[in-house]
């Protein structure tokens, strides 16, 4: 797998992605973790962990779900 971030020194951030291997066991395993943990804590909702299960969830979507996780997780704080 090879990921690219570009940011450049302006308010404009551009973030390439490229080989994302959605495949991969290893790193959808870690992700069923990541969202299960969320869903148990009560941060999102149990949708979002059948959508990965069932692949129907996007690539950009699960990186939303990071971010919020990540942010309710430190409201919580």
């Amino acid at each position: 797998m090879q990921v690219q971030l570009i940011v450049e020194d302006n308010p404009k951030e551009e973030i390439k992605v490229t080989n994302w291997n959605s495949g991969s066991p290893a790193m959808k395993t870690e992700t069923e973790n990541f969202i299960a943990q969320a869903v148990k804590e009560g941060i999102i909702q149990e949708s979002h962990l059948k959508d990965l299960q069932n692949g129907t969830i996007t690539a950009d979507r699960l990186f939303g779900q990071y971010i919020t996780i990540q942010q309710r997780r430190n409201d919580k704080k």
